[in-house]
């Protein structure tokens, strides 16, 4: 079948024509099998077309209207797709919302509670999880790890006058600029090494490396601006007995860490063990009441639905008591207890989680026999189901959170306060998802200490113990009435201290600029690194000397070029002064021979340190003598006998006649009180 008006082919079944639109319903009298025929004599008595071209371009025509109803019918199923994804998103970007409005109104204000409280929960736990798994880091790789530290003091103009005045023994300090520490670090198992050096106004001043090496019980240093070759020493010959124990307190501390490291649980099982405690205790909360109310603070409100939960001491032992329940059969939470005492102490772990439910059921004991508890905990919660706010209150103790916010706007205030004595952080700003810009003041009981700024301030870190950002922070004038006559207090309130902090998992930077009374006085920046994993080398003996004897010490400093180190220091920008001072002392070692001078120090230090003190004074001396004559002897029957048994001089005569008699009677009340004052 064929549409009667553009001769478009047709689906029996089709009431219109899908590309002009008309009506596909037949004429009276004309069957559907009469049509292709009827329409073939139209056209056939029809005369041929003139060779125009407009007319021969007039057929052309009737596809472009097809195309057209297609694009017609695409445009609107597109228009629809844009109104339902409009309408998904929607919906997706107010789901917290919706979902939030949904537990409010049909959940009971109990069951609202524990879904607000859920959701803090998990990001609870998730955080909790993160600094375990640090911990955990740090216990599995604290015989396995590297790093390193710069601190770095870059003077202003302003800086370098004070340091010119103030000088420092007579010392001028005048030309010191900038100054540097560089200090870098690595531990492989018994093997230890490290490297420091200092410079002034950029230029290397000295360093020193060093390695260690436990089990043999050997230390090495090394000066390579003096000499290459590292001095080596026996920590065994060096400490005496002493040696003995610290050796093996720190193989006992090697060996409780790699215990640790292997019996802790991973972070996975830590999270799970956390939330379902958590929401054990939790599910035993019986008693919310629900309102509306308004959150404020710094003069920022936001609406909020206020809970107000009730903890008493009944809902405390319910807490335990289910705790308890959960914990008899928990095979996951046994074998971390039973791992970890293991580990603490060998041969402890079969009875560990005995004693554990022990320890908590002696809590629950002490809670029944406890005193009235009445815990009041006001949760403020927005309209997307988040905290807002948080209040405690109790006999004594009141602890108030809460950060309101009003499109980017919000205020902030955190106090705690014990017994009258309170100390608060307030203040307001604008907030940009997690990054905060904002003017805060710390308080002690009403009185303002610190002043600070913040800018960019990364609250999603600052969770995490990880500060990023940038503060401003100046000395309040409340500082005077709590430090009283703290010295230098005036010039602390003319001071300025701006930090810029980036950190990480892996490494952190400070960078703290001193103003004062206006004008900057210098930079001080701290950085610091972790490197994980790397190779500590000893020195083999081909570049060691033991210079536990004068002949060795003396071949050290015999390989000193002290020309080279001199003409070194000459090429800094350290005073004449200085190089003067290394160039005597080179002068010195080199005209001189140590071995009396080593002697001297050896005989010295075997006497007071070695056999004489420890057997002669220390074993023989001491522990006889006094140990048993001052004790037992002199001192418990001369002051036993004497003071307390037969004291009768010291309780009559000082206590009653002499005391209360010359002092309060005569000396006291006559001269004192009347005449002299």
């Amino acid at each position: 079948m064929f549409c009667a008006k553009c001769g478009t082919r047709l689906e029996d079944s089709e009431k219109f024509c899908p590309n002009c639109g008309t009506p596909t319903a037949e004429p009276e009298g004309q069957s559907e099998q009469s049509a292709p025929a009827a329409e073939s004599e139209k056209q056939s008595e029809q005369p041929a077309p003139a060779a125009n071209p407009v007319q021969q371009a007039a057929p052309a025509a009737k596809p472009a209207k097809k195309k057209t109803g297609r694009i017609v019918i695409g445009v609107v199923l597109a228009g629809i797709a844009v109104v339902l994804a409009a309408a998904g998103t929607v919906v997706a970007v107010n789901f917290a919302r919706i979902n939030n409005f949904i537990h409010k109104t049909f959940q009971s204000p109990e069951d609202y509670y524990r879904y607000v409280e859920g959701k803090t929960l998990d990001e609870a736990v998730e955080l909790d999880g993160e600094m375990y798994g640090l911990m955990l880091e740090q216990i599995q790789n604290a015989y396995n790890n590297s790093g390193s530290v710069i601190a770095s003091v870059e003077l202003a103009d302003a800086g370098r006058d004070l340091l010119e005045l103030s000088g420092l023994a007579n010392v001028d300090l005048s030309w010191v600029e900038s100054a540097y520490i560089n200090y870098e670090y690595a531990v492989k198992d018994d093997k230890s090494g490290f490297g420091l050096s200092a410079g002034l106004n950029g230029d290397n001043i000295v360093s020193v490396n060093g390695a260690a090496d436990m089990e043999e019980g050997q230390v090495y240093l090394q000066i390579p601006e003096l000499n290459g070759t590292y001095m080596g020493f026996d920590l065994k010959d060096a400490m005496g007995r002493s040696y003995e124990d610290f050796a093996e307190a720190t193989a006992k501390r090697r060996e409780l860490f790699e215990a640790l490291s292997k019996s802790l649980p991973e972070q996975k099982t830590f999270e799970r063990l956390l939330e379902k405690y958590l929401n054990t205790a939790l599910a035993c909360v019986d008693e919310v009441e629900l309102q509306s109310g308004v959150l404020e603070a710094e003069g920022i409100e936001q609406k909020c639905t206020v809970l107000k939960v009730y903890f008493d001491k009944d809902t405390l032992g319910d807490m335990f008591d289910a705790v308890l329940e959960e914990a008899k059969n928990d095979e996951q939470l046994q074998k971390a207890v039973a791992d970890i005492a293991e580990a603490v102490d060998e041969g402890n772990g079969g009875d560990a989680y005995e004693d554990f439910l022990k320890e908590l059921k002696d809590y629950r004991d002490d809670l029944k026999d406890a005193e009235d508890i009445d815990v009041v905990m006001t949760v403020y919660v927005d309209n997307k189901g988040n905290v807002a706010g948080r209040e405690f209150e109790t006999d004594d103790m009141a602890i108030s959170y809460r950060m309101p916010e009003n499109k980017k706007d919000f205020g902030l205030v955190y106090s705690v306060e014990v017994d009258g004595v309170s100390v608060s952080l307030t203040g307001s700003g604008k907030r940009s998802q997690d990054k905060i810009d904002g003017e805060f003041r710390l308080r002690y009981t009403g009185a303002t200490i610190l002043n600070i700024t913040a800018d960019d301030l990364d609250l999603a870190t600052l969770k995490r113990g990880r500060l990023n950002g940038e503060l401003e922070v100046t000395v309040g004038s409340g500082l005077g009435m709590v430090a009283h006559e703290v010295p230098g207090l005036s010039v602390l309130q003319k001071m300025k201290f701006i930090l810029t902090s980036r950190t990480s998992d892996k490494s952190v930077e400070y960078i703290l600029l001193v103003n004062y009374d206006g004008d900057d006085m210098g930079t001080l920046a701290v950085s610091a690194e972790k490197k994980g994993d790397v190779e500590v080398k000893v020195p083999d003996g081909k570049e060691v000397l033991d210079i536990a004897g004068a002949e060795d010490l003396q071949e050290w400093v015999d390989e000193i070029d002290w020309d080279e180190v001199v003409d070194t220091l000459q090429e800094t920008d350290l005073p004449r002064s200085a190089v003067k001072a290394v160039e005597k002392i080179g002068e010195t070692l080199r005209e001189n021979d140590l071995t009396e001078l080593l002697e001297m120090l050896q005989y010295f230090g075997g006497y007071y340190g070695g056999s004489y003190f420890d057997d002669s004074y220390n074993d023989d001396y001491f522990d006889d003598y006094f140990g048993d004559s001052y004790n037992d002897d002199y001192y418990d029957d001369y002051y036993d006998d004497y003071y307390n048994d037969g004291g009768s001089y010291y309780d009559d005569y000082y206590d009653d006649s002499y005391y209360d008699d010359y002092y309060n009677d005569y000396y006291y009340d006559d001269y004192y009180n009347d005449d002299y004052y």
